[in-house]
């Protein structure tokens, strides 16, 4: 995470790299709660802190809220991009039948609404847990894969 504590500069460098950087090259990614040094003003070392679990959100709402990027472009570098950089493109990345989805859904002011890690589809289907908000006459046609029922915990 480049200067965690600064989204504007942050964001600015992002928006630097997409710029000139080929298309689909630059990446993001975290290790939310990893090993972040912390420096002091004569940029020293002064001991180890955590990275914040929530950097990679931050960051792409920071490039959508402060470089003006349009969310779909803003969240290519940290879904498609690295899915490719890692030959996993088509499986990890995108929203489409026979992919794994991961799905972080938001709301209006690009905050978390609900995180669903087990969402393998959103066609609506019983059994189907994916989220209500999801659930239009698009996601449904495209449907492949089934979901188990719930279980009780």
């Amino acid at each position: 995470t480049c200067d965690p504590d600064n989204m504007e500069k942050r964001c600015a460098i992002i928006r630097r790299a997409l710029k000139e950087c080929p298309a689909g090259s630059v990446t993001l990614s975290t290790d939310g709660n990893g090993s972040m040094p912390v420096w002091n003003e004569k940029k020293e070392m002064i001991g180890i802190g955590a990275g914040k679990i929530s950097a990679l959100h931050d960051t792409v709402r920071g490039l959508v809220r402060c470089e003006n990027l349009p969310l779909e472009e803003a969240i290519l570098p940290a879904t498609v991009n690295p899915a490719k950089a890692l030959g996993l493109a088509g499986k990890k990345g995108v929203l489409t039948p026979g992919a794994d989805a991961d799905i972080l859904l938001l709301d209006e002011n690009l905050n978390i609404d609900t995180p669903s890690p087990w969402a393998a589809c959103c066609c609506g289907r019983a059994g189907c847990r994916c989220s209500a908000a999801l659930r239009t006459a698009d996601m449904r046609k495209g449907c492949a894969v089934p979901v188990p029922a719930a279980k009780a915990f």
